[in-house]
């Protein structure tokens, strides 16, 4: 079983930003780093203006949607001119990325299929978070955001994105949010990295299985 989403203890929006941000910098054109570790940095008053996006879609009962999830990347990345010269922000990727790990690059879907890998993904975390009873909420909200990483359906901001989405989803569910600590980023990696294993093809990050959410009531699935 994953150790995420801890939903036991205290949550701090600082703190979860904070820590995001840390996992995954963003670094402007010339490679400096943008800072986002207190409130006046750019990507910490990014990142939260793109929590206020899903927070007010909360309060007004929206369910999700392609067009939110590109608000919320448009604000997580607005004034980052890595993105704004490719016309990148709130954007979906159009060119194929490859994600680095420990093994070497691995493969994402292919620009064509974001779309509507994206909306399927919205339609089928829907309806599990209208049925799902509460023990099994943190689990479906961890594979939620496991195969939002695996579409990784932006050219950057891709953590940073899954991340709120995963935080939304909780409140979603009547659970408090999470913070995934720096510290703790290899683990992290490493779990999201056993999940696609198990689930995608490794060469194009198509599901090798049609209903990822099938052993979701299973308490022992990983």
């Amino acid at each position: 079983m994953t150790p995420w989403p801890r939903v036991d203890g205290p949550f701090d929006l600082g703190q979860f930003i904070t820590e995001s941000n840390r996992i995954d910098p963003q670094h402007d054109l010339s490679g400096t780093l943008l800072p986002g570790d207190r409130p006046g940095t750019l990507m910490y008053d990014n990142q939260r203006r793109a929590w206020d996006v899903l927070d007010d879609a909360l309060t007004l009962e929206c369910p999700l949607s392609g067009s939110l999830i590109l608000d919320v990347h448009r604000e997580l990345t607005r004034s980052v001119d890595s993105l704004e010269v490719q016309g990148a922000s709130g954007q979906y990727r159009t060119r194929e990325v490859h994600i680095e790990s420990d093994s070497g690059p691995q493969a994402t879907l292919h620009p064509l299929h974001i779309g509507p890998a994206m909306e399927a993904w919205c339609a089928r975390v829907e309806t599990l978070l209208r049925t799902a009873e509460t023990d099994q909420a943190p689990l479906i909200c961890w594979r939620a955001h496991a195969d939002f990483e695996c579409i990784h359906p932006f050219l950057d901001g891709n953590g940073r994105t899954g991340r709120l989405l995963l935080l939304y989803t909780l409140r979603r569910a009547g659970l408090p949010g999470t913070v995934i600590r720096f510290e703790e980023r290899g683990a992290y990696y490493s779990a999201l990295r056993t999940y696609a294993q198990a689930h995608y093809h490794p060469h194009d990050r198509v599901r090798l299985d049609p209903d990822p959410y099938g052993a979701a009531h299973d308490p022992a699935a990983h």
